[in-house]
């Protein structure tokens, strides 16, 4: 024979939501909570200040190399004399 839920014959016949107490509302109705006071109006934001231009790029500070005059030789340093 097999039972269906609804038999009386079997304990799964109670229904769960009379073994469980009744949860408590979360949050209190919307009809007893106060209304949210309006937001402020957000004042416009001003308008950006103009952006300079670029500088244009200063002068290399050191000459290129092709322009540089060569360094002089270096002077022959005299042969030392020879230890007394």
């Amino acid at each position: 024979m097999i039972y269906s839920v609804a038999s009386p014959a079997t304990p799964l016949a109670t229904p769960l939501a009379a073994l469980t107490p009744a949860a408590p509302p979360a949050s209190p109705p919307a009809a007893l909570t106060p209304a949210a006071p309006p937001a402020a109006p957000t004042p416009a934001a001003p308008p950006a200040a103009p952006t300079p231009a670029a500088p244009p790029a200063a002068p290399p500070a050191a000459p290129p190399a092709a322009l540089t005059p060569a360094a002089p030789p270096a002077a022959p340093t005299p042969a030392a004399p020879p230890a007394a």
